[in-house]
């Protein structure tokens, strides 16, 4: 069998879970620094990049979970749930 096509989808899947491996191991990273009082500014720093990245991930899960239905309640509620998490980060 050649591999014309079906490689996307898993390099896609491979992208996603390097992406969720940082964001865990940053936010685990930015927990145990402080819970030891190390780094200050730092940490926060940390912790936002690995909740921005763990949010894209959960988003675009979403997404692939919405998009097979038929339901525009369900896009509805997905768009309004990006929009105030945005937001939360602006204000």
């Amino acid at each position: 069998m050649s591999k014309k096509g079906g490689g996307s989808s898993k390099d896609w899947r491979s992208f996603l879970n390097l992406f969720a491996f940082i964001a865990i191991a940053l936010i685990g990273v930015c927990l145990l620094l402080g819970k030891l009082e190390i780094g200050g500014g730092i940490i926060s720093a940390l912790a936002l990049i690995g909740n921005v990245i763990a949010y894209v991930i959960v988003a675009i899960g979403g997404w692939f979970y919405i998009a097979n239905r038929k339901n525009v309640w369900l896009w509805v509620i997905y768009f309004v749930s990006i929009v105030l998490i945005v937001i939360s980060y602006i204000i």
